[in-house]
């Protein structure tokens, strides 16, 4: 059964994450969602069931993204302005099919494997271990990846990583892709990032 799962899923995420032959001039999210285009631009464009999550962000709940199922997307925005963060969650099968820490891993080495050849390699971040008193009850960061792609006046920064959950007696792992804009030209210290 794992083995039939790992062929789909390898399958899912080779046509999720389709090979690009050359740098696109404009980033484009699937179905033309591009940033800096507004709220109602967001809603009209997404083809999947879309709601206001609060007042700068709209929300995807409970989808199948890559072969994921339970997957989530979320946009964020700019007060007053445009799109500048996007946030995929892929909550796979999580404990309910009680997957191990090491299929966990190997899903997140096959997303990488998806987001390496369609944007390049990766810089692996180092994680410390986090201290004694909240292992087994908290979140922790496993692994993480960063990638920068450079257009003409502005950046995108990739983050991807994964977090392993303790609810009790279950154990289950979320993967994460965070997608940041940022402008060239504007003041470092007013770029927007991702704080998790």
């Amino acid at each position: 059964m794992r083995k039939i799962f790992a062929i789909v899923l390898v399958l899912a995420l080779a046509t999720g994450f389709a090979c690009a032959e050359e740098a696109p001039k404009v980033f484009e999210f699937r179905n033309g969602i591009r940033f800096g285009d507004s709220m109602e631009a967001v809603m009209e464009k997404e083809t999947f069931p879309i709601y206001r999550y609060d007042r700068d962000i709209l929300k995807v709940s409970d989808v199948t993204l890559s072969g994921f199922p339970s997957s989530d997307i979320r946009y964020e925005f700019e007060p007053n302005g445009g799109l500048c963060q996007v946030f995929y969650t892929y909550n796979d099968v999580r404990h309910a099919n009680r997957v191990t820490k090491e299929e966990y891993t190997e899903m997140f080495r096959m997303i990488e494997d998806g987001l390496t050849r369609k944007y390049g390699e990766g810089e692996e971040i180092f994680l410390p271990d986090p201290p004694e008193e909240f292992k087994n009850r908290t979140t922790n960061n496993l692994f993480r990846t960063e990638r920068t792609l450079s257009f003409e006046t502005y950046e995108i920064k990739i983050e991807h990583y994964m977090n392993e959950y303790h609810s009790g007696f279950d154990y289950y792992c979320k993967h994460h892709l965070c997608y940041t804009y940022s402008d060239k030209y504007e003041n470092p210290n007013d770029l927007v990032d991702n704080d998790l």
